[in-house]
C-alpha cells in the first residue's frame, strides 16, 4: 500500500513515504540533534535497519512493532489517539512501538504530505498500469506456452502438392496455440478450444 525511502545525507536522516493508491506524498527530515532528542542515539543507518526491520516484521533485539498513523499537522497527541485514516490536513507517522518489561515506547516520526504537480502524479498512474500490464503478459505467455503433449495432431493422407493442407489463413494469436512440424502440413493443436480445419 506504501512505498518507502529512508535516506542518510549529512548527518539527517530522511524519510519518504508515498501512498500506492492515491499518489500522496509525505517527508520528513530528521537531523542527528532531533533523534537524540528522542533518544536515538544509534547511527542513522541503525535507526533505518530499526525501522525496516520492524516494518518488515523482522525479530530483533526487542520487541519492535510498526504502524503508520494519521494526525492534524498542527497537533501533537499520544501515538494511540491518532487515526489509522488520512484525512485532508494531516500528517503522517511512522510509529515505531517498543514493548518489553524493561522499556516501553514510543518512536514517532512525522512526516508532512508534500505538494505534487498533476503531471507527476498521473506518470505515476501511467508507470503502475505498465507494470500491470507487463505482469499480465507474462501470464499470458505462461499459459500460452505449448503443452509437452499436444491436445490434437492432424495429419493429411493426400500429398500436399494435389491439397493445400498446410496453408494458413488466419495466423494464431497466441504462441503455440496451432503449429505445423513438416511441409507435408502435420498440424499440431496446442491449446485446448475450438477450431475449424479445413483443404
Amino acid at each position: 500500500e506504501y512505498e518507502f525511502q529512508f535516506k542518510a545525507v549529512n548527518s539527517t536522516l530522511i524519510i519518504i513515504v508515498k501512498s500506492k493508491i492515491s499518489k500522496r506524498l509525505f517527508m520528513g527530515k530528521f537531523t542527528k540533534q532531533e533523534l537524540t532528542a528522542m533518544k536515538l542515539t544509534q547511527s542513522i543507518q541503525e535507526i533505518i535497519n530499526m525501522i525496516e526491520m520492524s516494518r518488515d516484521g523482522v525479530k530483533q533485539n526487542v520487541n519492535c512493532q510498526f504502524r503508520i498513523a494519521f494526525s492534524a499537522a498542527d497537533e501533537t497527541i499520544d501515538a494511540d489517539q491518532m487515526s489509522d485514516t488520512f484525512n485532508r490536513g494531516d500528517a503522517l507517522y511512522l510509529i515505531v512501538s517498543i514493548n518489553e518489561i524493561w522499556l516501553k515506547c514510543n518512536y514517532l516520526f512525522k512526516l508532512d504530505e508534500q505538494e505534487r504537480d498533476e503531471l507527476d502524479i498521473q506518470a505515476d498512474i501511467i508507470q503502475d498500469l505498465r507494470v500491470k500490464i507487463d505482469e499480465l503478459e507474462k501470464q499470458l505467455t505462461e499459459v500460452a506456452k505449448p503443452k509437452r503433449n499436444p491436445t490434437a495432431v492432424f495429419k493429411c493422407n493426400t500429398p500436399a502438392t494435389t491439397v493445400p493442407w498446410n496453408v494458413v489463413h488466419i495466423a494464431s494469436p497466441l504462441e503455440g496455440m496451432v503449429t505445423t512440424e513438416d511441409s507435408h502440413g502435420t498440424i499440431v493443436i496446442g491449446i485446448p478450444g475450438r477450431y475449424k480445419v479445413s483443404a
